[in-house]
Order: C-alpha cells, then structure tokens, then sequence
C-alpha cells in the first residue's frame, strides 16, 4: 500500500507520541482513502492496536511514456531526413548518439585484460531497460583502461528528460521538421524544464 503525499504537521500526543499527518491531492486521495479504510476495518476488528511498518522516501517522478514516444517519432522523422543526404541513418543510431553527447556518465577504471568484460556486462545487465545503456574506453594505459558507462534515457528524471528532448528539437528544427514549442514540450506528463521562467521567450532572446 502506498500513494503520493505531502507532510503537513505533525503533534506530540499526552503519552509522548508522534502523530505525523500527510495531505494526499489529485489522483492521489484514492489512493489514500483507500488505504484509510482498510485500516479503519483492520482496527475495528481486531482485539489489539494494529501496527504497521511506515517507510517514507522522498518523491521524485521519472518522465512520461508521453516524452519518451515525442522523442522517437522526432528521431524517426530526422533520420529518414539525414538520409537523404548523409547515407543510411536510422533513429537507433541517432538515439545512441544524443545519449553519448547530452547523457551523464559514471567513470570507471578496469585492468585491461577485463576492460571488454566490463563494458559486455554492463550494456547486457541494463538490454532490458533498452538500447541507450552505452559504454566507451577513454583511456587505455599501461596496464588500467578508463571507461565511460552511459545509462538510458529511461533512467532520465523529468528534467533532463526536458533538456535532452530540446537538443534533439533544435536539430529537427535546423533540418526543417516541425515541433513543438518548448512549452508544449514542458505540459506532457513527466516532464519539466529545469526554470520556471517561459522556454519560449528564452529561445526568442
């Protein structure tokens, strides 16, 4: 059982106890209501206090399946545009390549004997998240190699599902593909610019 909250107070009772209290909007009171009620009936028919494991974390949203569809159908349209004058181009190609030039990277350091290992497990632990799991040797020295390893765009949150979905909108533009605006992009679901000052008047300025 779980839902989506915001901590509103909380009060020390006369035995010394905490009541911590969480307001719960949107699709969320359900959820909430819900989980009331069962306790409610759990507590009316048992015979003694009933005691519950409480964990909380702190709520962060990943972006939508909305974005993530926006940006292929983008990738789609650039890459049969690319085509017609660079060579065969497809949209998995173009994704892996946004990945690499706009996605964050952890830095790791292998012998070199298990560099190949290294990078094999990695891209096939992470096959079922999808295709955007990329690594790369940066160094190779003496004995140790550098290697960058690239998580998806799946483990994207909101905001920088935002920016790496303008990068590839300023490209589409550039090759004449319509889009939309910055600010259609920031109302799907999921998804946020990192301000809050209006996208399309800073791409104006």
């Amino acid at each position: 059982m779980k839902f989506v909250g915001e901590y509103k107070e909380h009060l020390f009772t006369s035995d010394g106890a905490v009541a911590v209290t969480f307001t719960a909007n949107g699709e969320e009171k359900g959820k909430a209501r819900q989980i009331a009620e069962e306790m409610r009936t759990s507590l009316t028919s048992a015979k003694e206090a009933v005691k519950y494991e409480i964990s909380i974390k702190k709520y962060s949203p990943k972006r939508s399946v909305n974005a993530n569809d926006y940006c292929w159908k983008l990738l789609s349209e650039l890459a049969k545009k690319l085509s017609k004058t660079k060579g065969e181009i497809t949209k998995e190609a173009l994704y892996k390549q946004y990945i690499l030039d706009f996605g964050s990277y952890d830095e790791v350091w292998a012998k070199n004997e298990v560099a190949d290992s290294v990078i094999h497990n990695w891209q096939c632990k992470n096959k079922k998240d999808g295709i955007g799991w990329l690594a790369e040797k940066i160094t190779v020295g003496e004995k140790v190699t550098t290697i960058w390893l690239y998580p998806g765009s799946s483990s994207f949150d909101i905001h920088t599902m935002f920016e790496f979905t303008l990068a590839i909108v300023n490209d589409c533009k550039l090759e004449g593909i319509e889009t939309r605006t910055p600010n259609e992009i920031a109302q799907m679901e999921g998804i946020r610019p990192p301000r809050t000052r209006s996208m399309d008047e800073k791409q104006k300025k």
